[in-house]
């Protein structure tokens, strides 16, 4: 990647560019890209139980994804967007190094940033399976 694409893909313009961007972090493993894509004080929900937050506890998280060569595959997304938030959802594929596979639906809030960016407030990667989760809830 060039100097060039990668300011200008620092800042995304839309809910659609921010998670096309982790997207192509999450594939690169480029950690620093996807921690720079959320808010300083971002929640991300990798699976039910678990939680990080703000972006040390959310780099830890990513190094630790980055480190099994995971992938992932959005299947079918749409956002719905007011007044500077945006809810992002997705039927998505996680595909891991070993072969085996699952599929998720994912839920994301994102916000505009003062220079028109946007970027993740709430990342919940399983969406409704949190309403089966209960009330346990331990750090990434």
């Amino acid at each position: 990647m060039t100097m060039a694409e990668t300011t200008v893909d620092a800042i995304c313009r839309t809910p659609l560019d921010v998670i096309h961007a982790l997207d192509r972090a999450f594939m690169g493993g480029d950690v620093e890209r996807i921690v720079s894509l959320y808010e300083a004080q971002a929640l991300v929900l990798p699976q039910p139980g678990v939680q990080a937050r703000g972006l040390e506890a959310i780099r830890r998280l990513y190094e630790d994804f980055a480190a099994q060569g995971a992938r992932v595959q959005q299947q079918v997304e749409r956002v719905l967007e007011a007044d500077g938030v945006a809810l992002y959802l997705s039927r998505w594929k996680f595909l891991a190094r070993d072969g085996s596979t699952w599929t998720a639906v994912s839920t994301v809030v994102l916000r505009r940033q003062p220079d028109g960016g946007w970027k993740v407030l709430i990342d919940n990667a399983r969406g409704p399976a949190l309403l089966d989760e209960g009330a346990v809830v331990s750090e990434a």
